[in-house]
Parts: C-alpha cells; structure tokens; sequence
C-alpha cells in the first residue's frame, strides 16, 4: 500500500506528499508490485453460491470458508440443489446466510414461550439477530430463517402477520440508518476537505472530487459525486471563513500594537505625518525588532507619497498595511477632535450670541412695560435711550437678527394690538351711540368703559393712546369745520360790500359806513369776532374792487383773511 497522497499547488500543479516519510515529489510514486496470484483451490460444486446485495449488485459466497466475493471465482458453477439455499443477506448479513446453510437434514431446536405476545416478540428479534433487510420477499426471509428454531414457533399466518408489521418499522429504521450514514459520510468528508493543502477557490468541486477519488473517504457508498461536490463548497466556504477570521485576528493584534506603540511615544503626537512617525520609529527596539512590524520597519525610509505606489500585494505586505490602518485610524480620531472643538467654540459662540439677544429682548420688553416704546414709537426717537443700556451696545457685531429689526417686530406687534383695541373701542361706543368731542374729557371716556367686559384685554397706555387719537380727530374735525365755516362767512360779507361798492372809496373806515350794514346776516355772524371783520373789510379795500369797468366779479372775493 503506497503512502504517497496527490495534493494541488498554487500554481496548479499536481505533488504528491508521503505520509509515512513525510517528503514531497512532483513525480507520482511507483506502482506497487503486483500481489503474487494465490494457489488454484479445487472448488467443489455448490461451494461457492450466488447472492444479491441490497443495491441489486451481485456477489458471491463460499459456504464452507465464509469467505465473498464480487468477482466470480475460479471454478465457478452453478449448482441447481443449493440454489434452494442461496444465501439471503450482503456481506454484512453472515449470520444469516451461514444460519440458511445448514444442513437440511438437521432441524433446529423450537423454543417454548409462555404466550404468543411473547413468541411474536421472539419472532421479531430473530428477525433483527439475521440481519434481514426490509425489502427482502418472505421467500428469502423464509430462507434466511428456516434453521432457526424462533422462526417455527408461529403458524404460517401469523407469521407473515408479524414480519409485515416488522417490514414497515425496518423500512423507516432502514432509512434513518441511511441518513445517519450519509450525515456521517458527510462531515468526514467535509473534515477531510477541510484539511487538505489543495483546497482553494482555485480548485473547483468537480476537480476537488476527481483529485481525491482514490482516498478512502471518497469511496461512500451512500453519497453522490454532486453531493461531494457540494460538501466541498461547504468546505471551502468554512476554510476561508476560517482564514478571513485568523487574518482579521492577526490584523486588530498588529494594529494594537502599532497604536500602543505610537500612544507610548513621546515624540509622536497626534498630528504627526506617518513620515515623522517612521523617523521616531526606525530605532526604536520595540518597532524593529516585533515580527509583525518587520515589513513595515524595512520600508520605513520609504516617504510616504511613495510607499503604497511600491507595494506588489503580497501577504508579508500585510504587516505595513495593518500599520497604515492603525496611523489612518488615528489620524481620523485627531481629526475628529479637532472637529469636535471646532463645533464646540462654534457652539459656544452661538449660545453667547442667543444670551446677548435674549439679553435685548428683554430690555425692549421692559422698555414696552415702561411705555418707552410703544406702538407709536421709531426708532430714530428710541435709539438715544437705547444707547444708555450695554444690552444694546453688546449686540454690536452678533450677525443674525439686529437691534433694529427687533425694534421694529415687538412694535409691529404692538401696532397690531393697538388697532384691534381701538376698532374695539370704537364698536363700543358705536353701540352705545357715543361719540368723543374736543369736550370730551378721559373721565367720561374711562366711565362709559368701565362696566363692559370686553375692555379687560385693553392695557392702560392703549386706552390712553386711543383717547387722546380720538380727540386729536374731534379737534382736527372741529378746525375744519371752522375752517369752512370762516370761508362761507367771508365769502357772504364780501359779496355785500361788492353790491355797496357805490358807498366805499378806499379810504373809508368801517366806523363810517357800519351803520348800513349793521343788520345784515353777514355782518353779524362776526358779532363775537370783530377784529376778523375789521381784516376782512380793510383786505376788501385794499384788493381795489373798482377797477373792473366791466361789472365783472370783483377781484376782492379771490382776497383772503
């Protein structure tokens, strides 16, 4: 027996490696020497006899030695008398067919039982002692059985009775005997697959069953050639799961220690370049001399912008490149904190920022308590008393909302309460058929609100501010009806001294001609207000109403007071 294997290289080739010496050769061992061939053996008729094995194959068994076969031997012949006693089991069932072989003449001891519950169970277990198979018919189990004493015990029925029952229960115990074989078979060969060199993404399953076909664990009976293939994807699968993890293992160690190396060094701080670090690293004991750093300590006069143009993807190149991944991690947590105190200050900037303007906010609101600022209010008349406060000055330079634009939203709303209070108001005394005059003083205006409850939501200063609105109006009313009334009254007295022109002259006095004019309405209505009357007939005279020859319109009516 040779104990040469054939294993699969990187590059494809075939070698082969001696177990038993533990040298490898790329030349296939020798054939081993033929064994020489046994002495003839005169085989009697009915020595040898003719079987079948479960899978239909043929095989062949010498009653006299116990010795099988699958080759038919020498001297074979097939002897009609022992027919009748053809062994009935496989290779593995040699109790039986030695049991069938006895001789016919000698009748085997029948045992005696006490019931036939317990026959029956006798039976049974006689059936399971030969090693009978399920799918046998009863003509072979009737073979198989007929030297045993256990199987004359039943009656003929019955007997057949019990070995149905049996049949059915073997059958599913057969089958589970297969499945247990085969989840064996399986995980044998997937051990096996697992252990070999030659297993690799580079040797397909197909190629992977033919190479190994000669090992023993290849040769199942119960596994197809596409159930192997597939146990050797398992397998693959398991081996590089197994190599992806050792490799990560041996990477997060290297890159420990690189990080631990670099934090217990003084000269390296955080912002150093993997340039600066090689340089505080070359002579370092702990970096030279540690395996896993080896790699990386040759390429440590490599600069930086260099080093990974010059790396080919070997695996010693693995130790450099777990080192990179250790700087480059580092270097992101650096960057990361600076990042981190860049946002802080930022923050912070931010949070003082909102305090200054909350700090405004404040001052304008106590400024709209203290009626500075109201809904009336600009800016250009605040901003003095605004620059008496540092809440004001602090908000120099904050970018965002200004002092102005808050300004002008706290009395945008202001106006807006303002106009609803005062429509309010103004409904109210619509209703109660008020109107406010220049008499109107603020303790009629307070009285005619002080019993509706619509008027709680009106501040103090709103009501105020709408009074003094609302009288201003009465007053600018009242001056333009005066205005008016002034113009009409003038307008009357003139047309009467246009009609009397005959007795004025330039120089006449009021005094002199009042007298003619004393009774008309036009001249009375300035009873309460003679000085008017005295401008308005001097300004008469002095617009010279006789010079119009024509009898036009005087132009003394156009002259006004």
């Amino acid at each position: 027996m040779t104990h040469s294997r054939p294993h699969l290289a990187q590059d494809g080739r075939t070698y082969y490696h001696n177990t038993a010496t533990n040298e490898t050769s790329w030349n296939p061992p020798p054939a081993p020497a033929p064994a020489p061939a046994p002495a003839p053996q005169q085989q009697t008729p009915g020595t040898w006899q003719e079987a079948r094995a479960p899978d239909g194959r043929v095989y062949y068994y010498n009653t006299v030695t116990q010795a099988t076969s699958w080759e038919k031997p020498a001297g074979y012949a097939t002897d009609p008398a022992a027919a009748t006693s053809t062994p009935a089991t496989t290779t593995s069932t040699g109790a039986a067919a030695a049991t069938s072989n006895k001789s016919a003449d000698e009748k085997p001891e029948i045992p005696e039982f006490a019931t036939k519950e317990e026959a029956k169970e006798a039976f049974t277990k006689m059936l399971y002692d030969l090693e009978c198979r399920s799918n046998w018919p009863w003509d072979k189990i009737v073979r198989a059985c007929t030297s045993d004493g256990r199987f004359h015990v039943l009656k003929k029925g019955e007997k057949k009775q019990v070995w149905n029952a049996w049949r059915g229960k073997r059958a599913k115990e057969e089958k589970e005997e297969l499945r247990a074989q085969a989840r064996e078979a399986r995980e044998k060969l997937k051990v096996f697959f697992a252990q070999q060199e030659a297993t690799g993404p580079e040797l397909r399953p197909n190629e992977a069953v033919d190479l190994f076909r000669s090992f023993p664990e290849l040769n199942s009976k119960v596994l197809s050639d596409r159930e192997m293939e597939s146990i050797y994807d398992e397998a693959l699968r398991v081996k590089m799961d197994e190599e992806k993890e050792s490799f990560r293992q041996r990477a997060e160690r290297t890159e420990k220690k690189f990080e631990e190396l670099l934090a217990d060094t003084p000269a390296i701080t955080e912002a150093s370049t993997w340039d600066e670090i090689m340089d505080a690293l070359s002579a370092d004991p702990r970096f030279k001399d540690e395996p896993d750093f080896a790699f990386c300590w040759q390429h440590s006069h490599v600069p930086s912008s260099q080093l990974l143009s010059g790396l080919t993807g070997g695996s010693q190149e693995d130790g450099i490149l777990d080192c990179l991944v250790a700087y480059e991690r580092r270097l992101d947590a650096y960057s990361r904190k600076k990042d981190e105190e860049y946002k802080a200050a930022i923050d912070a900037d931010r949070r003082e920022d909102r305090k200054k303007r909350e700090a405004f906010v404040e001052l304008l609101d106590q400024m709209i308590k203290d009626e500075i600022v109201t809904a009336n209010s600009v800016w250009r008349i605040t901003y003095p008393e605004m620059l008496k406060h540092t809440a004001y000055t602090d908000m120099m330079g904050v970018p965002g909302t200004t002092p102005l634009d808050f300004f002008k939203i706290r009395t945008n709303e202001l106006q807006q309460t303002y106009r609803r209070d005062k429509a309010l108001i103004k409904d109210i005394f619509k209703e109660k058929d008020f109107v406010v005059t220049v008499t109107t003083t603020g303790e009629e205006f307070m009285e005619l609100l002080q019993n509706d409850d619509r008027v709680a939501s009106v501040s103090a200063l709103h009501l105020k501010m709408i009074f003094e609105s609302m009288l201003e109006r009465a007053l600018r009313n009242q001056k333009r009806e005066a205005e008016a009334n002034r113009d009409t009254r003038e307008d009357a007295f003139r047309d009467l001294l246009s009609r009397n022109l005959i007795a004025l002259k330039a120089d006449t006095e009021w005094k002199d001609v009042e007298f003619m004019f004393k009774d008309e309405p036009s001249v009375q209505a300035y009873e309460k207000d003679p000085e008017t009357l005295l401008k308005v007939f001097r300004a008469f005279l002095a617009s010279d109403p006789w010079r119009s020859s024509e009898g036009g319109e005087p132009d003394a009516k156009k002259v006004k007071t």
